[in-house]
């Protein structure tokens, strides 16, 4: 018994493997995407927090980022900042601020609010 593999079934069989491992990775993986925002964006953010929030008195300034969503360009970021004194470390003031970073100098939009402290 003899057997012919022609050029057109060795095409398919490697174009239907390819389009299996595209089909089996995830999607935003497939394009590019990634899950995180890089870290130049999240400094960005920081510095836009730091340009805004009221920092007397302080001797601990923590920023916690609390949340990323990746979007159709660029990333959403949450950023929780609490200030406290240098005696004592009670809390100051608290900041909740939200930052959208798409990859330019500037965050194309920043929101800062006090949420607590004195």
């Amino acid at each position: 018994m003899k057997i012919t593999i022609r050029n057109a079934q060795i095409r398919g069989a490697i174009t239907g493997a390819v389009l299996a491992s595209l089909y089996a990775a995830s999607p935003a993986a497939a394009i590019g995407f990634v899950a995180d925002p890089p870290q130049r964006d999240i400094d960005m953010c920081v510095a836009a927090v730091r340009d805004r929030a009221d920092y007397r008195g302080a001797g601990e300034v923590r920023h916690e980022v609390v949340s990323t969503k990746r979007r159709t360009v660029g990333y959403k970021i949450g950023i929780e900042t609490t200030v406290r004194e240098s005696a004592g470390g009670s809390v100051l003031r608290e900041y909740r601020s939200v930052c959208v970073a798409t990859g330019g100098p500037l965050p194309s939009r920043f929101d800062i609010t006090r949420t607590g402290g004195e």
